[in-house]
């Protein structure tokens, strides 16, 4: 097909594709000033292609058909075969994580949608949840990251990330960075220690309050949890945090 590039103010002509991120005109300010102050750069169209109803469907530049809308000047659109929103994004900075996410949920990979509702149910970040439910703890870099944009997210173990987060989720009731990007990594590998028991470390932070507090390494969490977890136990005391840091290497 020919690119061809058009103008029009009939704004009703265009669908939306549910696989792109939402609108958030929050975050496109400096898009509208230049709108508004500018006009419409007709070097730069939205991309359409046409749908099943026959309709051109948006794939990258909805929030300049949005804003063309609310100013009420002309749109420059060119039609595409690619319909795929995902490939004029890769690129792009300004797609949130949690954009990608719904992205792919909207496409029907059932992890994702696993992903997003696991996220809200214990409130933890997409990529603290994404890591959990992928079996890693935190210390992955980017591979979560990377997993979730590309569309290669899976889920492992529903049930175990939900022993995590129910442990992150009550020792926040005593403890206010339970929800830490550290703190979390130290929870997630404790949970793999087979003799770890939650309710006896949830009664040594009752017992003991403010022993826990706020540390930069993962390692200075486990040292913290071990020495309240083993705290007033003269008999089966566990050397927690090398159990811990074992369990994390299988």
């Amino acid at each position: 097909m020919k690119a061809t590039i058009t103008s029009t103010k009939n704004y009703s002509m265009f669908d939306f594709n549910i696989e792109n991120r939402d609108f958030n005109p929050s975050k496109h300010r400096d898009l509208l000033k230049s709108l508004k102050e500018k006009g419409y750069d007709s070097a730069r169209p939205i991309v359409c292609v046409r749908n099943a109803r026959n309709r051109l469907e948006v794939v990258d530049g909805q929030h300049r058909l949005n804003f063309c809308r609310e100013l009420k000047i002309p749109v420059y659109y060119t039609e595409t075969v690619h319909g795929d929103p995902r490939e004029y994004n890769t690129q792009q900075v300004s797609w949130s994580i949690q954009d990608w996410v719904k992205s792919w949920r909207c496409k029907g990979v059932k992890d994702y949608e696993t992903l997003s509702v696991f996220a809200e149910k214990y409130k933890l970040p997409i990529t603290t949840s994404a890591n959990l439910l992928s079996g890693c703890d935190n210390n992955t870099g980017g591979t979560t990251v990377k997993k979730i944009k590309n569309g290669t997210f899976t889920v492992v173990s529903i049930e175990f990330a939900e022993r995590c987060a129910n442990a992150i989720a009550a020792i926040g009731e005593h403890f206010k960075e339970a929800r830490s990007f550290y703190f979390v990594a130290a929870v997630f590998r404790c949970v793999k220690v087979d003799k770890f028991n939650l309710a006896h470390l949830i009664s040594k932070i009752q017992k003991f309050p403010g022993e826990l507090k706020p540390q930069a390494r993962v390692d200075q969490y486990l040292e913290d949890i071990e020495n309240l977890y083993n705290r007033a136990d003269k008999k089966n005391q566990i050397p927690l945090r090398f159990l811990a840091n074992q369990a994390a290497k299988k």
